[in-house]
């Protein structure tokens, strides 16, 4: 008995042996790229067929991350065929033998170009579809948006969210506290108004950055570029061309590159040209006695800005994995708005002032930097060390010159500022194996700022370090890292004032059936305030109105939860987005009425803001016709603490409506026309209530050659009159408004044109990161 049961236990073991051996499966992977420059290949799909059923798919396809790595899991053993397709490349075909291991690596799959020739037509596949990767989404720049384009800036209002003005100005999802970079490294506008649309490649939007970046940013856009630059001499040439003195809008930008394999030298120019009509009006109730009065003001001035910036860049190749580079810039440029502002006094008593206003202002910005990048020898690693300086001189004068009477009003406002700024950064980027990257970092920071006018200053120093780890696994990613910064500020001589604060990220992406993702994302920031917060200079508005710096803010810290939907259908893209945004310790303009009777505004922590709602975004195309729609629906409230409760401030509610559109229409004969719309509902702050008018724009494109390009521009067509900002301040003692108006001729139009010249073979281009030292918030547009 005993024996028949040990040879029943030996036959079970048997059978449940080579049951398991039957089922054992292994983890397949493998890594696609381009067999001319042996670049990873992004984006490709990867089909996994049984030999006995290769006209039916037993895995869904799957498609290569930014690195060109791939992973099937779970793949039993036996004989399969391997597809790997790319848009604008031939397909690879391969098949294989899956043996009994833990880990088959196929290794390096090569994909050869393709291209299709039609008589004299060249036509090369390119991908048209965002895709969402890890904490960010990779909009592909299509030849229609280069068509459509002038520069850069004016190219990325067609990615779904991103708002641009008639000053270039750019916004993510409403907010200007963003991040511009390019190919990785941190840029400032005058220099992607100097790109070439169509030397860029894609477009990656992070609306929850990671680790790595500012805790300051609340979004980061990075333009990633073509692998490669002319060998040999370029050129390009740009420039808007106005058609009216009143209504002047130019940002011209001129390049002269030069590379010979080892060294390369770059010289380039960008501009600002502005000049406007604006209306600037107040209105101001004081409800309570002693002054139940009414008072108006109205500045008609004419705007001018003005910026000069040379740039200078030499790089270096060590060796193909050892490059160095220094880049130098000199930047003049002023503000100003000269004009006449007339008062009126209505009440117990009546009174009328006509002031002359005349601003002198001049400012300085030099930047220095040298930069090293090292490339490991797996080719996906990477160490850098970055040294930046730069340094901002300004000195602004207003003066009110009153015009006869006793009552006319005289004033001067003035300030002279200094500003040092520099760190030092070391980033290191490394495959810590195939499915796994660690990212980590450490930065030291000093600015020093200073007043001559009112003695103010005040130093401070920033340390951080930050370090992240992305895993992928069954299709989906999860990335995980902290960012740590440790601060200490002196302001006036007084003592060492010390802030260290954890800023945690969290992202996980679920990949689902077909090309549909879910990402979840977390994120916690923190802002310090500027130079020109804290700087305690008084500037008079009018007789009745003051507003100051305010040397006692706090940082504003925050805190974002974003919860992503996003798939692919055909040629469109779809993204629907929740969020929760919370900031603590805001930092808003807090008006009183103080003893001399005056109202007093200066920035104040005024207690939390929360935001909470939905967002839509989207690429539909249409044939020939293209729709960028992006449509934001949110509340906002607000919770005051003790100072802003003690001055009469409530707590707050508002919905708001947020739409974007922008649209292009590619016609034969390299002609492109576009249109772009935006709209918001009024927003609102502790105190104050702000909103403007729509904002849309018409333009005509067309390419003669290869050289040239020119364009057409109108915007706000028939409008007369355009409210740029607007702002309603309310309490218990009074009421103001501030409107600023830009006056329009009935169709402003202007022209723009490109002129480029290249020879030469391709090389690959590194670029380097920038330095922006803060600027003054001034009125007017």
């Amino acid at each position: 008995m005993k024996i028949k049961r040990i040879i029943i236990q030996i036959v079970l073991y048997l059978a449940l042996a080579g049951w398991m051996m039957g089922q054992e499966t292994v983890t397949l992977t493998g890594i696609v790229k381009e067999k001319s420059s042996g670049l990873p290949v992004p984006f490709a799909t990867i089909r996994l067929n049984q030999l006995k059923e290769v006209q039916g798919e037993m895995f869904p396809p799957i498609s290569s991350d930014l690195e060109g790595l791939f992973t099937y899991h779970k793949v039993p053993v036996g004989s399969y065929r391997l597809r790997v397709t790319s848009v604008g490349q031939k397909d690879w075909v391969s098949d294989l033998t899956i043996s009994a291991t833990e880990h088959y690596h196929i290794g390096s799959i090569l994909m050869e170009d393709t291209t299709y020739h039609i008589s004299e037509t060249v036509i090369l596949g390119q991908r048209v579809v965002p895709e969402t990767v890890k904490d960010k989404v990779v909009y592909p720049v299509t030849t229609n948006m280069i068509a459509a384009s002038g520069n850069t800036s004016d190219m990325l209002k067609y990615i779904p969210g991103v708002q641009v003005d008639l000053k270039q100005h750019i916004r993510l999802d409403g907010s200007d506290e963003l991040l511009l970079l390019v190919d990785g490294r941190e840029r400032d506008m005058s220099y992607l108004k100097r790109i070439n649309p169509s030397d860029i490649s894609k477009v990656e939007v992070f609306r929850t950055p990671p680790p790595e970046f500012s805790g300051a940013a609340s979004g980061v856009i990075n333009i990633v570029l073509k692998e490669g630059m002319k060998r040999g001499f370029s050129s390009r040439l740009f420039s808007e061309i106005p058609t009216t003195k009143s209504f002047v809008y130019s940002f011209p930008s001129a390049q002269l590159d030069y590379n010979n394999r080892k060294i390369a030298l770059h010289l380039s120019y960008t501009g600002e040209i502005n000049y406007e009509l604006i209306n600037e009006t107040d209105s101001i109730m004081f409800r309570k006695a002693p002054l139940p009065l009414r008072i108006s003001s109205n500045e008609k001035v004419r705007q001018t800005n003005l910026s000069h910036k040379l740039n200078h860049a030499i790089e270096y190749k060590i060796t193909p994995r050892n490059q160095i580079i220094y880049e130098g810039s000199w930047n003049p440029y002023s503000y100003e708005q000269d004009g006449v502002m007339k008062f009126r006094v209505t009440g117990r008593e009546q009174q009328a002032m006509t002031s002359n206003r005349e601003e002198h202002d001049k400012n300085l910005n030099i930047s220095n930097s040298l930069y090293y990048r090292h490339h490991l020898s797996d080719n996906r690693s990477t160490l850098s060390v970055d040294l930046n300086h730069g340094f901002l001189r300004a000195d602004n004068k207003i003066i009110y010159r009153g015009l006869g009477g006793d009552n006319s009003f005289s004033a001067i406002n003035r300030e002279r500022a200094k500003q040092h700024l520099g760190y030092i950064k070391a980033d290191g980027s490394f495959q810590a194996a195939a499915q796994t990257k660690l990212n980590v970092g450490f930065q030291w920071q000093f600015q020093s700022m200073g007043d001559g006018s009112t003695g103010f200053s005040y130093h401070e120093q920033l340390y951080a370090l930050h370090g992240s780890v992305a895993h992928q696994f069954n299709g989906s990613v999860l990335q995980a890292g902290m960012r740590t910064e440790y601060a200490e500020g002196v302001l006036n001589g007084d003592s060492p004032k010390q802030k260290i604060k954890l800023l945690p990220f969290f992202s996980c992406q679920f990949q689902m059936k077909g090309t549909k993702q879910i990402t979840i994302t977390y994120r916690s920031g923190i802002k310090r305030p500027s130079m020109f917060q804290l700087n305690p200079t008084r500037y008079i508005l009018n007789p009745y109105a003051v507003k100051m710096g305010n040397p006692q803010l706090k940082p504003v810290s925050s805190h974002s939860l974003h919860t992503e939907y996003s798939g692919r259908f055909h040629q469109n893209h779809l993204s629907l987005r929740l969020f929760y945004d919370k900031v603590n310790h805001a930092i808003q303009p807090l008006t009183v009425l103080n003893d001399e009777n005056k109202l007093l505004t200066k920035p104040c922590n005024l207690g939390v803001l929360h935001q909470f709602g939905g967002q839509m975004t989207a690429i539909v195309k249409m044939g020939c016709f293209t729709i960028y729609p992006s449509v934001r629906l949110y509340r906002q409230q607000t919770r005051p603490n003790s100072l802003a409760v003690d001055n009469g401030v409530e707590e707050r509610r508002e919905m708001v409506l947020e739409t974007e559109l922008s649209a292009i229409l590619s016609l034969a004969y390299q002609t492109a026309l576009s249109a772009s719309f935006h709209y918001a509902t009024p927003t609102i702050g502790m105190q104050h209530r702000s909103y403007c008018d729509a904002l849309y724009t018409l333009s005509a494109d067309k390419r003669f050659g290869k050289n040239l390009k020119l364009g057409l521009i109108a915007a706000l067509p028939f409008a007369g009159s355009f409210v740029y900002q607007a702002n309603d301040t309310e309490s218990a003692q009074f009421f103001s408004n501030h409107s600023g108006y830009l006056q329009l001729p009935v169709i402003p139009v202007m022209l723009r044109f490109t002129w480029q010249i290249q020879s030469g073979k391709i090389d690959k281009k590194m670029e380097r990161e920038r330095l922006e030292l803060s600027r003054r918030s001034k009125k007017g547009f």
